[in-house]
């Protein structure tokens, strides 16, 4: 592919094989790249860390402050919710869960918060982060799909999520 006049948005977990510089190879050539850190899997470590956490607004402020990139909203929490520790294990949870936000926080900036794609508002469309609508239907029960039944009911379920069904209906499935 020419990727000359692209923009790559990238999105991972940040694991092992998944790290920027993976991407970087991936998108070499193209006009520019933006890597971001997967949402799912960023609430997910929140929740790990903070499992301990028995009023849960804080850690929802937590949430609101870091999709909405406010670094300093984020430590604030972050001290106030230290400040809830009853032992140094919950202690040093706060404390790495911090670390790992600092570090991933340049993947963390929205994409239309990014210099040059602020006209972007709907963000990556990765199904990741949704991904259980697809596994529940398609997967539970030991179903079995043929190409064209599992194509038909991706379509219906990415339809429902988008708010297209009308559209994703309207398009022939592939043969």
């Amino acid at each position: 592919y020419d990727l000359s006049r692209c923009t790559v948005l990238s999105n991972s977990d940040g694991g092992s094989g998944y790290t920027k510089d993976v991407f970087d190879e991936l998108a070499e050539g193209s006009k520019r790249h933006e890597h971001f850190r997967d949402q799912y899997h960023v609430n997910e470590k929140i929740r790990q860390r903070l499992g301990f956490v028995k009023k849960r607004g804080m850690v929802d402020l937590l949430h609101h402050k870091v999709w909405k990139h406010d670094l300093e909203g984020v430590r604030c929490c972050l001290d106030m919710l230290e400040g809830e520790t009853s032992n140094a294990e919950e202690e040093e949870n706060v404390r790495k869960l911090g670390a790992y936000l600092e570090r991933n926080w340049e993947y963390l900036t929205p994409l239309a918060m990014r210099k040059g794609l602020e006209e972007c508002q709907k963000g990556l469309g990765t199904c990741e982060s949704n991904h259980w609508a697809y596994t529940y239907r398609m997967k539970k029960q030991g179903r079995r799909w043929s190409r064209r039944g599992g194509l038909g009911m991706v379509k219906v379920i990415s339809g429902l999520k988008n708010g297209d069904l009308d559209q994703a209906l309207a398009v022939e499935l592939c043969s």
